[in-house]
């Protein structure tokens, strides 16, 4: 289902796309923006810091794991939920 929601979005012109953990679909949202060969330059994407990895230890494995479920390499911004 978010595959195909991210899918309409891009080809209706939106370029910002909004994850987050609660959502639980950052995989088929990454594989979707990958699908659509839209330059990464050209869209933004923003994801969030989930409660639970606000301690510093837990942020860079969190943004990691974002980041590798996305199947991006870098995030234009990283908001603490």
């Amino acid at each position: 289902m978010a595959a195909k929601i991210v899918k309409v979005a891009i080809e209706k012109g939106y370029r910002h796309i909004d994850a987050a953990m609660i959502y639980g679909n950052k995989k088929q949202v990454g594989e979707e923006i990958a699908h659509e060969g839209i330059p990464r330059s050209s869209i933004w994407v923003t994801s969030k810091l989930w409660n639970t990895d606000h301690r510093p230890s837990r942020v860079r494995p969190a943004l990691e794991k974002t980041l590798h479920d996305l199947g991006l390499e870098y995030l234009d911004l990283y908001l603490m939920h």
